[in-house]
């Protein structure tokens, strides 16, 4: 909280004890900043917060299509909670902070409908053809990562292992509608790929 008050815009205009008392409450007052809410597969409501916990998260519900929200019964996780599974995915949903009189302290999240996350992508396959690896994913995709490295994971996670490999992010060609390759340069490698922005899980590592 400032040691000082902020001057007045009139001159000569000293602070009156009730405006004193008004800007100090506004300060212990002020909200924190909204939380972004995303929708997560398959109807779930997810958010990352990183300032001190509120009491409690409300989750708003709407069903008229946004020009009205109620709070449903029950429809509150404790303010360590990152996550909330609502009866269903098809409405908008809001959710704010709270504090233990009920008052809200933080501005109102993002509105989303859990029904709108994306469908998470399957892995795909790799296998040695000749002189390239070849990706298979069970949709059509264009967009491909490759990683090789001499030695496979062990015990880290093929993300891990690939993000540290030799050579992290290697050339491919396509091979239209559902595959591409990638020229073996190292004795192990891993692939995955994307679709409308959405990254699959990696390939096993082979």
């Amino acid at each position: 909280m400032p040691k000082t008050l902020p001057a007045l815009p009139r001159r000569n205009a000293p602070w009156t004890p009730l405006q004193r008392r008004t800007w100090l409450a506004e300060q212990r007052h002020r909200l924190q900043p909204a939380p972004v809410l995303r929708a997560a597969y398959p109807d779930l409501l997810q958010w990352d917060w990183d300032l001190p916990n509120p009491y409690k998260w409300n989750v708003w519900m709407s069903m008229d299509g946004g020009n009205s929200y109620f709070l449903v019964e029950d429809y509150w996780g404790y303010g360590d909670a990152r996550q909330f599974a609502p009866d269903g995915g098809g409405e908008l949903y809001y959710i704010v902070g709270i504090d233990v009189t009920g008052r809200e302290i933080t501005k109102h999240s993002n509105i989303v409908r859990p029904d709108d996350a994306p469908v998470p992508l399957d892995a795909p396959t790799v296998a040695l053809v000749g002189a390239n690896f070849v990706g298979t994913a069970p949709v059509a995709a264009s967009v491909w990562r490759f990683a090789q490295n001499d030695g496979g994971p062990d015990s880290a996670s093929v993300a891990a292992w690939a993000d540290g490999a030799d050579l992290s992010n290697a050339g491919y060609d396509l091979l239209p509608p559902n595959q591409a390759q990638s020229g073996r340069q190292f004795s192990n490698c891993a692939c995955c790929y994307q679709v409308a922005g959405v990254w699959s899980p990696w390939s096993a590592a082979i």
